[in-house]
């Protein structure tokens, strides 16, 4: 299927039957979702074609979802609708009423517009505004960033010692992106501190951060997965006041905490290093090194008052290698748990849900074994003892300080 003509043909024709609706309508929402899905996937089909190592897995499941986009527009568009037929005098005015309402362009092709004008305007608009506002308990700044196709941008922040900075940005039209975020260290003699790691194609994030040295935050995004299409996305940046702090962290922690307990509702805890560890594989995330599948460690120890979390992430080819040396390794034990999932021709959306959950239901069997939560194997694939231990370490460190009476 030719992507690039087909795609360009039936936005085409949506873009002449959005005329003729109801703005209010649902076939007129559904529609207008519908094609910016459609451009937004043909924009990722795009972007993995021209990459040097193409990954076919990913191109086919896009071109799949791209797909399935196509059949749901037709299908809308076989829907009974209401047209609003409207003389030329009548077109011509509400013509006149739509220029004015008109402010800036748009960056998601939501109208056909391709006059000289729009692309001069879209060329040279660049951050348009930046504004401070004062709040009781901190300043807020907030900023509009434009990046155009294969463009950068970043936000440098100024932050001392014990500072709390809290930011938040969303992308206008939930278009994704890279994210990633740096403590540049005062001290040249250290290196910077890696406060967001890159994060692929994510649309919005948000976050609270307690500075632990001078220096500058940097945020920085990349819009080098797109091809074609600008992104906007609007920056909140606050810095709380001092008296303001503890109650900001108090409620942070609380969130936190309150997402901890969500997260581990329905996990079987198994035993390792004095402690309870859940462990539930989340996501399949694209980083720099290909796609790669997170699993969520929490642990946590009643009795001496201690919690960690941390996650670990590998390729799915290397999880399946690990549950097969696990396997041949234990074949008596690895029998009576749940299988792994086996390999796809095509990495779809279904197939990465299917991957999550026999997955989970191996690692639900998995940790319930005492024998095999002490294994090498396990214990150092989920890097159990190398986050325990430092958690350990702070926190004796910490209680020994203060059992001598020294900050």
């Amino acid at each position: 299927m030719d992507i690039r003509k087909n795609g360009s043909k039936l936005r085409k024709k949506v873009s002449s039957v959005l005329k003729k609706l109801d703005k209010k309508s649902p076939n007129y929402q559904k529609l207008r979702s519908l094609k910016k899905k459609m451009q937004s996937l043909q924009d990722e089909c795009d972007r993995c074609v021209d990459e040097q190592d193409v990954d076919v897995n990913e191109l086919g499941e896009l071109i799949l979802q791209f797909s399935e986009t196509v059949n749901d527009v037709i299908s809308v568009l076989n829907e009974p609708m209401d047209i609003e037929e409207s003389s030329d005098s009548d077109s011509d005015d509400d013509g006149k009423k739509k220029k004015k309402k008109i402010r800036m362009p748009k960056f998601d092709d939501e109208d056909d517009d391709d006059s000289e004008r729009k692309k001069l305007q879209i060329k040279i608009r660049k951050a348009v505004y930046k504004e401070v506002i004062k709040e009781p308990n901190g300043k807020l700044s907030v900023s509009h960033l434009v990046l155009e196709p294969r463009g950068q941008a970043g936000l440098p922040i100024q932050v001392k010692k014990d500072e709390v900075i809290g930011f938040c940005w969303k992308e206008l039209y939930n278009s994704r992106m890279l994210f990633r975020s740096i403590l540049s260290l005062s001290s040249m003699d250290v290196e910077g501190i890696e406060v967001v790691p890159l994060q692929v194609r994510i649309s919005e994030y948000h976050m609270i951060y307690r500075v632990p040295e001078d220096g500058v935050l940097r945020l920085g995004w990349d819009n080098s997965l797109s091809l074609r299409k600008s992104k906007e996305l609007d920056v909140f940046v606050k810095r709380f006041d001092p008296a303001a702090v503890p109650k900001v962290m108090e409620e942070e922690m609380k969130r936190r905490e309150a997402w901890r307990l969500m997260e581990k509702e329905d996990l079987i805890e198994g035993n390792i290093e004095g402690g309870r560890l859940t462990l539930k594989l989340t996501e399949r995330v694209i980083k720099e090194g290909g796609p790669k599948y997170t699993c969520h460690c929490d642990w946590e120890s009643s009795s001496l008052q201690m919690k960690a979390q941390w996650d670990v992430q590998y390729p799915y080819l290397v999880w399946l290698e690990w549950y097969n040396l696990l396997k041949s390794k234990y074949p008596t034990r690895i029998s009576k748990m749940a299988p792994f999932p086996g390999t796809a021709l095509m990495t779809t959306a279904r197939v990465v849900e299917m991957r999550l959950t026999k997955i989970n239901a191996f690692f639900q069997d998995l940790v319930q074994d005492s024998y095999m939560m002490e294994v090498p194997e396990v214990v150092s694939w989920f890097r159990c003892q190398e986050y325990i231990r430092r958690t350990k370490h702070i926190l004796f460190e910490a209680r020994g300080r203060k059992r001598k009476g020294r900050p």
